[in-house]
């Protein structure tokens, strides 16, 4: 009787072993990343081959830039900003923010380490940038949000330009292009950095990227769908076209490639 109680229980141990092994692979596995869902046609095909390969060699040929670089560059962007925006500083308001990016740095896997600050300015444009680790929200963005998980896909977005790189890279394109060697030259510089956007497979990949570090801090994913499925009523606007979509993949594109990689990576179905 003895015996036998000894093998449910080992028998028991070893089940329970092998579900929290199991469990960690599944976690731990790397989403796939489908960019196809992002080309419409074959134009928006080469380009996201070009844009590819434009990266490609400007990590290989352009001038280095380090991590301090990209922080004192956003430091830049955060004086030029305070110049042409007022910051928002309602105390309940930042909390909500910054709780938010909390749980989301606690997310990001490898972190390149980033000491993340986030802003709320006055704006009507629905819009949000970055630089440095320095995330910027405008008020049109945060009010057209309607849940927390909204607003963490606008931060976990823009936590994923930094981390993939893409910030990094435009200060090097602006570096290579005007032979800048010294990273205080290019205080002058930070105009260029908000007129030169990112390409439109930068903002694709920072929409997976961002997913990911949404689910992975427990944010409900099938917002983000909603999210850009509500946004593609607002693209015919000209005041938002001008000043966001142009630089961004469709929000109807956006929206059905964040469905398919939320039912590909997490068998969720968003409504």
């Amino acid at each position: 009787m003895i015996d036998k109680i000894k093998k449910i229980v080992e028998l028991v141990f070893l089940y329970s072993f092998l579900l929290v092994y199991n469990l960690g692979l599944s976690q731990n596995k790397s989403p796939k990343y489908d960019f196809t869902c992002f080309q419409e046609n074959e134009i928006e095909a080469s380009n996201y081959n070009s844009s590819e390969m434009e990266q490609g060699l400007l990590r290989t040929f352009g001038d280095k830039v380090s991590l301090k670089e990209e922080v004192d560059f956003g430091k830049d962007v955060y004086l030029d900003t305070k110049k042409h925006f007022k910051f928002i500083e309602d105390e309940f308001e930042l909390n909500k923010l910054q709780t938010i990016l909390k749980k989301l740095i606690k997310s990001i896997w490898h972190p390149r380490g980033f000491n993340y600050k986030i802003y709320l300015i006055e704006s009507s444009e629905i819009n949000a940038f970055t630089c440095g680790g320095n995330i910027f929200i405008t008020s049109g963005i945060y009010k057209f949000c309607k849940s927390e998980a909204e607003i963490a896909t606008i931060i976990a977005h823009e936590i994923s330009h930094n981390e993939l790189g893409h910030i990094n890279d435009q200060i090097k394109r602006i570096k290579t292009s005007q032979i800048f060697g010294d990273i205080g030259l290019l205080a002058g510089q930070v105009g260029n950095f908000f007129i030169t956007p990112f390409n439109k497979r930068n903002e694709a990949h920072c929409d997976y990227l961002g997913l990911d570090i949404c689910k992975n801090a427990g944010f409900e994913i099938c917002d983000s769908f909603q999210l850009w499925n509500r946004m593609q009523k607002e693209d015919e606007k000209s005041k938002l076209t001008d000043n966001f979509f142009t630089t961004h993949p469709a929000s109807k594109t956006r929206a059905i490639c964040a469905k398919k990689h939320i039912k590909l990576n997490y068998n969720l179905s968003c409504p």
